[in-house]
């Protein structure tokens, strides 16, 4: 599964003066001269801790230690014992609550109409996309566009340090 909520792709059509966004939430298209502007903004998704299979395995390292306590038939001394129940804990919390960070680009097209398209990229491929339609743009329009961000959903041209 892709941690990318809405990812999309762009080509460009009729005779290079539409741009068509499909994503997997649908399509989109618009005439290039109709782009007001253009930006893209890093976003983070964090995956939830898997707090249950942490639990699962300090509860194993647990009964594996307190039965190799009790019953002694394995030979293991009682420092053994600890060594497994403590190692057993210490795991158990790291991957119970170990959590991932996801990052990716949201490439987002206004129109001079102000509808916003947008779909998401994985992270760094935003800046090649945009400057590739804002490339178009100046092609069709022949004049250059602001390269300012879109004040809608505060969209920027820069990508922030993390």
């Amino acid at each position: 599964m892709s941690a990318v909520f809405n990812k999309g792709s762009y080509n460009f059509e009729d005779n290079e003066t539409k741009i068509k966004v499909i994503t997997n939430l649908g399509q989109d298209s618009v005439l290039i001269e109709d782009i007001a502007s253009t930006g893209f903004k890093v976003m983070k998704i964090s995956k939830k801790p898997n707090v249950l299979f942490g639990a699962i395995i300090v509860t194993i390292s647990m009964t594996i230690s307190i039965n190799r306590i009790i019953s002694d038939s394995l030979g293991f001394s009682t420092e053994g014992n600890l060594i497994i129940l403590f190692t057993g804990c210490i795991l158990g919390v790291i991957i119970g609550l170990r959590s991932k960070i996801f990052l990716f680009e949201r490439i987002t097209i206004e129109t001079k109409g102000g509808k916003l398209i947008q779909y998401d990229v994985s992270k760094d491929n935003a800046e090649l996309a945009i400057d590739k339609i804002e490339k178009m743009k100046r092609k069709i329009t022949g004049v250059q566009s602001s390269q300012g961000s879109i004040s809608a959903d505060n969209h920027s041209r820069y990508k922030p340090e993390y």
